[in-house]
């Protein structure tokens, strides 16, 4: 379990630190975001041993030497060089608990907020709906985690998988079950337990918490407007009936869910935080996002060039020019979809 904190929490938390330290204030957010540098990095790692010898448990081998060597690196320059920086957040984090916290628990809407959404992510965890799509998933990722291989076994007949061309497209170029088999894998939590559990949980939580992002640039800070946000969002997403609604809140684990509920609005996030402040770093982060939508479902890959054109779209339109600086972002960010539209086609 120590294993698995350090996966979703820890190791998370000190990538978004480190990428864009000085572009959010809301530390919280660091989870997500780094969240998402994870989820690249084990793409990067992972898609080239896919390629040419299927061998999973060679790529988290690689995946988990340099998170833990990451990690090491990390604590080291923080307790180090960093001793006055270490104080510092942690007087911050006691001031935020000892002063801040009488302004959100004092607030009538801030705490149905935290009611509506405790009772979600609670009922994931605890309560999931049976879904065909969902069973073929878990065994994929369970598969990958008792064989050591990639995609070993065909998910209609259940034969063994000789050959990469045997393994629909759509599996090959989603990173994400493969990333789940890694978490399970490294944690040694059996894979049902992961994605029926804990995954579902954690998922709801920072989902929330890029929506609570969200929305302190929407109403600049007031926790009331906040709150209330999130509560017509949460109510909206409870009693709607289709597919997106019932991926967040009964399926999260599933590639779509991640594409939707969080790539897609962290991107919108940090377009919105592009346009008001220009760093390359924030552009770099734009870049991840390209590649963790193409990489986490087949959806992203047809999604995110949308999403991108229309966020450009409307940024000329609200400058009534467009620059050379706007047509090389977009070109840029576009490269992770030509790529894998590549190998989606080939």
């Amino acid at each position: 379990m120590f294993v698995c904190t350090c996966l979703l929490f820890i190791l998370p938390y000190f990538y978004g630190s480190m990428l864009l330290k000085k572009n959010v204030t809301n530390k919280l957010l660091y989870i997500p975001i780094g969240f998402i540098v994870e989820f690249v990095l084990w793409t990067v790692i992972s898609l080239p041993f896919l390629f040419f010898n299927r061998c999973f448990k060679d790529a988290v081998l690689v995946f988990s030497l340099i998170s833990v060597f990451y990690m090491l690196v990390e604590l080291f320059i923080r307790i180090k060089n960093q001793r006055t920086d270490i104080r510092k957040e942690w007087d911050s984090m006691a001031f935020f608990l000892r002063e801040k916290s009488r302004d959100y628990l004092g607030n009538k809407v801030f705490l149905i907020m935290l009611g509506v959404v405790l009772f979600q992510i609670c009922r994931s965890v605890f309560f999931q709906y049976g879904y065909g799509d969902n069973r073929v998933y878990t065994a994929m990722v369970n598969d990958m985690v008792e064989t050591g291989i990639f995609y070993p076994y065909d998910d209609v007949s259940g034969e063994m998988i000789t050959s990469l061309n045997s393994i629909p497209k759509k599996y090959i170029l989603s990173s994400w079950y493969t990333f789940e088999a890694a978490i399970s894998s490294m944690a040694d939590i059996k894979s049902l337990v992961l994605i029926s559990t804990i995954l579902p949980g954690f998922l709801i939580f920072i989902i929330y918490v890029i929506w609570w992002a969200f929305a302190d640039v929407l109403f600049l800070g007031k926790i009331s407007s906040k709150a209330g946000f999130l509560i017509a969002l949460s109510l909206l997403l409870e009693f709607r009936d289709d597919d997106i609604s019932s991926y967040m809140l009964y399926w999260p684990t599933y590639g779509k869910s991640i594409t939707a509920h969080i790539i897609i609005v962290l991107f919108m996030l940090f377009w919105i935080n592009n346009t008001s402040k220009r760093d390359i770093w924030n552009e770099v982060y734009l870049f991840l996002l390209m590649i963790a939508g193409c990489a986490s479902s087949t959806m992203g890959l047809m999604i995110m060039p949308i999403e991108l054109s229309l966020v450009t779209g409307i940024t000329a339109l609200k400058n009534k020019k467009i620059t050379a600086k706007q047509v090389k972002l977009y070109v840029t960010l576009l490269i992770p979809v030509m790529i894998y539209a590549f190998l989606f086609l080939k």
